[in-house]
């Protein structure tokens, strides 16, 4: 992606001052005008950026289990009650053998607090 968005700058040069040298640019389909090339190195850049992110947050998350932390830390009745509270199913929240784990949690109320 970095890549790509130096072949952009490189052609927004060339269509800005044509005396630049032109772009090799491959199977790539370049733009014709600076507002479309810049809008694509906008785009290019976000991509990129959330890219980064994502591989960020991979990286960050990979020495935490948050299934371990359900199971075995957190009161499933909590967690039921705040999913009804909130619409969502449980389904989202809780895999199939969970669930079966802690059938007797599902039928608590959303009103439910734990003392």
């Amino acid at each position: 992606m970095e890549g790509d968005i130096k072949i952009y700058k490189k052609h927004l040069a060339h269509i800005q001052d044509s005396s630049k040298p032109a772009v090799n640019a491959g199977d790539m389909k370049l733009p014709r005008d600076d507002v479309g090339c810049k809008k694509k190195i906008a785009e290019l850049k976000m991509r990129l950026e959330k890219h980064i992110n994502n591989m960020n947050d991979k990286e960050d998350n990979k020495l935490v289990s948050l299934g371990t932390s359900k199971v075995n830390y957190m009161d499933p009745r909590i967690t039921v009650s705040w999913c009804k509270k909130v619409d969502l199913a449980i389904e989202r929240v809780f895999s199939r053998t969970i669930r079966t784990k802690f059938p007797w949690a599902m039928h608590f109320s959303s009103t439910y607090k734990f003392d």
